[in-house]
């Protein structure tokens, strides 16, 4: 295929597609540089989209109650109690292992 023919190909292909002729389609899938192209303007045109018109207010209504859901769970504070106490008995047998070593002599700290 010829660089003028491969242009003509590039430029209908970008500017209006749904005019190619099932020959040139053939001719741009045996092309892996033309498949490219046509893939990437492809995702091209699928990214630039009209984003939806969304209602930013109804849709805090609806996702309001899974966030409240969320803060409800027990798990977190039983979670939080048993390292509390899980660091005090820490702290306190760590103090109780200084305080043995500080009044016994010649004792090894650990």
């Amino acid at each position: 295929m010829t660089d003028e023919k491969k242009y003509n190909l590039i430029s209908k292909m970008l500017d209006a597609p749904e005019t190619l002729t099932d020959d040139e389609l053939d001719l741009i899938v045996s092309d892996d540089e033309l498949i490219g192209m046509l893939d990437a303007s492809a995702k091209l045109k699928a990214a630039y989209t009209v984003p939806a018109n969304i209602n930013a207010e109804e849709e805090w209504k609806r996702f309001r109650p899974r966030i409240k859901r969320l803060n409800r769970m027990p798990a977190r504070w039983w979670m939080r109690v048993a390292a509390i106490f899980l660091g005090v008995i820490f702290l306190s047998a760590l103090l109780v292992r200084l305080t043995d070593f500080v009044l016994t002599p010649g004792r090894q700290p650990f």
